[in-house]
């Protein structure tokens, strides 16, 4: 009997009882396009004027650092071998199609992510309601990390308690009891 064999019920009680929720992807972007359009409508007569032209990258840049470490944070706890060896590594997916899905590989220094991070970025001092865009989805971003973040840390402490039970030599059934103790 090994951890891997209870994966999938790790995964389920570390859902329910990390902290915090993921967003809904839908909220991201209903907020993006409501930012957009209020940004558009309201700063029009701006246009040409430097500020506002920075109006639009400030807020990008720390949507952009906010992203970045919190991500790296995610990415290192992603490297921990108890992930691969408890059989946890497929319940964590990076969704950025620019990056590799296993996230323990996602390369957050590559050519190519910091080649469209710095387009985006001029794209936000050129149209700065694309800019205040991701300023509007700042909070949404790290609620969604540190949620993700908790979660596989919750992953890990559980699979390591199910590698104690399983070392003091407990059945299947009562790792499972215990498991589903922890789920009500």
């Amino acid at each position: 009997m090994e951890v891997k064999d209870f994966s999938e019920d790790i995964t389920i009680a570390s859902e329910r009882t990390s902290k915090g929720r993921p967003v809904r992807k839908s909220l991201l972007y209903i907020t993006m396009i409501g930012r957009a359009i209020a940004s558009t409508t309201t700063t029009l007569g701006y246009v040409g004027n430097p500020l506002y032209h920075l109006s639009g990258l400030i807020p990008y840049a720390l949507r952009f650092a906010v992203d970045y470490y919190e991500t790296g944070k995610i990415i290192n706890l992603c490297k921990d071998p108890r992930l691969k060896e408890y059989g946890l590594e497929k319940t964590v997916v990076e969704e950025n199609p620019l990056q590799p899905k296993d996230l323990s590989k996602v390369d957050l220094h590559s050519k190519k992510f910091l080649s469209v991070q710095i387009a985006i970025g001029l794209f936000s001092t050129i149209a700065p309601p694309g800019g205040h865009c991701h300023g509007a989805i700042i909070p949404l971003i790290y609620k969604n990390h540190r949620a993700l973040f908790n979660r596989i840390k919750k992953e890990l402490d559980i699979g390591d308690e199910v590698k104690k039970e399983i070392g003091q030599g407990l059945s299947k059934q009562e790792i499972m009891k215990n498991l589903e103790s922890m789920l009500f």
